[in-house]
């Protein structure tokens, strides 16, 4: 037997919440990670000097 599941994942997050800044923190380091660490263009043009600042 071959079963096939469709999954779908639904995140609910409430503003001004410590998970939401935690969630936002996770997505500035990939960002800041994908900038600096495997050079991408793409990437290093979002950075700001407060995400820099940050890194160091």
């Amino acid at each position: 037997m071959n079963f096939h599941t469709k999954i779908r994942i639904v995140r609910f997050v409430i503003e001004n919440t410590i998970e939401e800044r935690i969630l936002n923190m996770q997505e500035k380091k990939e960002v800041v990670f994908e900038g600096t660490v495997s050079g991408s263009s793409e990437a290093l043009g979002k950075l700001i000097e407060a995400d820099l600042t940050f890194l160091f």
